[in-house]
């Protein structure tokens, strides 16, 4: 219900480093034809948004966003035939970023790729490999990162687009918002999973602040 002239993140905003970049992701952005990829950190501290930003060389301290789209209007998915691969389909009447690639076939539909590079806990498979003799990662390990952001956004987007639904039935029949989100049991457990998911996340944000500066 927020015009795109007031949202609180956009393109170019500097904001600092410690309120969106700890326990961020590696990806690259792949964006469409005669463009070139985009090395960006994928942030999971703002469960409202997705955001896409760098660090600033120039102000230590501060990051500048690249993307920012709210999380209600995405959809994720794995590319079928590579796992590291993540498809992002934004709904938005106006183009929602310029490597956004608009469907054909639907109205008012957006695609974004993202893939997954750091795809893998390097210590982990380091013994992995000293057991095995094998360098190669195990099956399971191969699109962590792209499943991690996988599960932020389609988590939160169901979350706040419950939260969006309950705001509409409370202005049409005039009920208390509690009221109405009492009614749905499985509106809370997915709303306790979804808290749960976060705060897992951010369980090891140390770690993974490390991870991406070396």
């Amino acid at each position: 219900f927020v015009p795109r002239t007031e949202f609180q993140y956009y393109y170019r905003l500097q904001v600092p480093l410690s309120t969106i970049a700890p326990g961020c992701l590696n990806c690259l952005v792949l964006p469409q034809a005669q463009q070139k990829r985009r090395r960006v950190l994928f942030s999971i501290r703002e469960p409202d948004w997705l955001l896409l930003f760098n660090r600033m060389k120039g102000r230590a301290g501060f990051a500048m966003v690249y993307m920012a789209i709210p999380i209600h209007s995405i959809e994720g998915h794995f590319d079928k035939y590579d796992p590291r691969v993540v498809h992002l389909f934004v709904r938005s009447t106006v183009r929602p970023h310029d490597v956004a690639a608009p469907i054909s076939t639907q109205k008012n539909k957006w695609r974004i790729t993202l893939f997954f590079d750091a795809m893998f806990d390097l210590k982990s498979n380091a013994n992995k490999s000293d057991n095995s003799g094998s360098t190669a990662p195990g099956d399971d390990a191969k699109h962590k990162d792209a499943l991690t952001a996988l599960d932020y956004i389609n988590m939160n987007r169901q979350r706040v687009r419950r939260k969006m639904l309950a705001q509409i039935t409370d202005l049409v029949h005039d009920e208390p918002l509690k009221e109405c989100a009492s009614e749905s049991p499985q509106a809370q457990t997915d709303e306790v999973e979804c808290e749960s998911m976060n705060k897992n996340m951010n369980v090891n944000v140390n770690v993974n602040v490390i991870d991406t500066q070396t």
